[in-house]
């Protein structure tokens, strides 16, 4: 296997974006827990199943698994948490016996209606008051060609 050697500007490119991401990745966590008593991956379940393509069918398990960072053992016990919340009901249907589908409930949707402004005024906070509107475009462009190329879950 040939080992492909990356340049110093490539390295340092790198090395940027995952300082960074990793460090708002952590800021946005911590602010939620600290500020509105709630897990960051609470969130990010509940608003993927808030903008399920079926809303009132959900979205199956695996397809949760797909778009949030975490294992399936934890995303099991996160969703039996969120089903003990109230947050989210577990179903399965008759053509499809073999998976679980998760659905969020009305008390998920209010906890995420309360939670939505706090989180995007920090994006914007330590995100999106960085980045410049001609910026906005190419940083979508590259990150998207990376989604696309890697056949990564789309961003919906």
């Amino acid at each position: 296997m040939e080992i492909t050697e990356i340049n110093e500007q490539e390295l340092q490119t790198w090395l940027v974006v995952l300082r960074a991401t990793h460090w708002l990745d952590q800021q946005l966590a911590r602010d939620m827990m600290k500020e509105d008593k709630v897990r960051i991956n609470w969130y990010d379940v509940l608003i993927h199943l808030q903008h399920a393509p079926d809303s009132a069918r959900g979205m199956r398990m695996q397809d949760l698994i797909d778009r949030v960072i975490i294992s399936n053992s934890g995303m099991t016990r996160l969703i039996d948490r969120l089903v003990e919340e109230g947050l989210v009901v577990r179903q399965m249907y008759d053509d499809d016996r073999r998976e679980v589908y998760v659905t969020i409930t009305e008390a998920g949707r209010k906890m995420v209606t309360q939670l939505m402004q706090n989180h995007q005024k920090r994006i914007k906070k330590y995100f999106l008051d960085y980045v410049h509107d001609d910026e906005m475009d190419v940083i979508k462009a590259v990150f998207q060609r990376i989604i696309e190329s890697n056949s990564c879950t789309p961003v919906e």
